[in-house]
Order: structure tokens, then sequence, then C-alpha cells
């Protein structure tokens, strides 16, 4: 076992916690031999989870703040951090899959895949003023942003009542599904099509 400052933990997950030191679980060493790497194995993740049942077992008898672990590689990847974040996903801890994502992001900002997941998390969490410039950076990194983005940033919008932004949005998502010959209308707009279609205004 080791400690861990409380006010770094405050600054992570927002808690208030005591002014001590408090009890955390530190992974020292964990690695897969490199004949293991990249064959599907999941052996990395495999130990890993394992390392974090073990010490949720403990965590109940003596107490347990969080995990900390002495990274060999002190310049970790972009990669890294994704991976961790989505181990942290299947785990249901969202606030600190969130922060592994957005440090994944700062080092490699195209990452399709992980800016939508972020995005999702954002929305699924409500923080809705997180979510508007993580949208705006999806919906940059397609050849053409789905309706859906306009939709998703015009309800990010709406709930942190910049109300004008948010109509734009959902103009510019209404616009794209009526344009659209292969629009699924079981969607959000569900109802605005056929002879009930509204005409869209401009701004």
């Amino acid at each position: 076992m080791s400690t861990i400052a409380s006010s770094l933990v405050t600054a992570l997950v927002g808690a208030k916690l005591p002014g001590y030191p408090m009890p955390a679980a530190l992974i020292a060493r964990l690695a897969a031999d490199e004949r293991a790497r990249g064959v599907g194995l999941r052996v990395g993740e495999t130990l890993l989870i394992d390392a974090f049942a073990r010490i949720a077992g403990v965590a109940e008898a003596i107490g347990c703040l969080g995990v900390l672990t002495d990274a060999k590689n002190e310049k970790a990847e972009a990669s890294d951090f994704a991976y961790f974040g989505k181990l942290l996903v299947e785990l249901k801890k969202d606030s600190l899959a969130l922060l592994n994502f957005q440090k994944s992001l700062e080092l490699e900002p195209k990452q399709m895949e992980i800016r939508q997941t972020q995005t999702d998390m954002l929305m699924k969490n409500k923080k809705y003023a997180d979510a508007v410039p993580a949208l705006k950076a999806l919906m940059g990194l397609r050849a053409k942003p789905l309706s859906a983005d306009y939709y998703n940033i015009g309800r990010a919008y709406y709930y942190i009542e910049q109300y004008p932004q948010a109509d734009t949005a959902f103009t510019c998502s209404l616009i794209q599904r009526i344009t659209d010959p292969a629009t699924d209308w079981t969607g959000p707009w569900a109802g605005f099509h056929g002879e009930n279609t509204p005409t869209p205004q401009g701004e």
C-alpha cells in the first residue's frame, strides 16, 4: 500500500477529502512479454483488470482511495492514455476515464474514436459546458458533420442556456436530415417528415 495527497484527488474528481494523506494501492510493476504484444491476446488488459479486482477486494477490508502506478516509460503515448481510459470505462469510473481521454487527445487530437467516446460520455454525464468544445472538435474531424453532431451540440448549448446557439444547431440538424435522402426518421426528429415536414427558416 501507499498514500496519495488528498489535494490531488480533490483536484481530479472534485470530492472534498481530509487534509491528511489517504491510503492508495501501488502497482509497482505490470508488463507483458513482447512476444504477446499485438497478437490479440489482450494480456496487458487482463493483467490490469485482475490487479484492479484484487485491489477492490482489499479496499473493502482496509480502505483504499485510489490506485497509483510507477511508470517505467516517462514519455507516455496518446494510445496509453486512451487504453487506460477504456479500461476505466469498463470499470464504470467515468470521471477518471474522461481525464485519460483528454490527456490522450492533448497528445494526439485527431483520434476520431476517442473524441466520439469523449463526447458521448460528457453528454451522458451531463457535463454540457465541456461537451460543447469537444463536439466542435469532433465535428472538425469529420469531412461533413453529422445531423446527430448538430443535435447533440444543440442540446449542450440548450442546457447551458445559450439558446441562440442551440436554435442554430437544431436547425442545422433538421435541415441536414430533411435534405439527406438516407435519413433515418426514427431518431430525435421522428415525426418531422412527409407532409408534416416544416420549412426550415434562416437565422
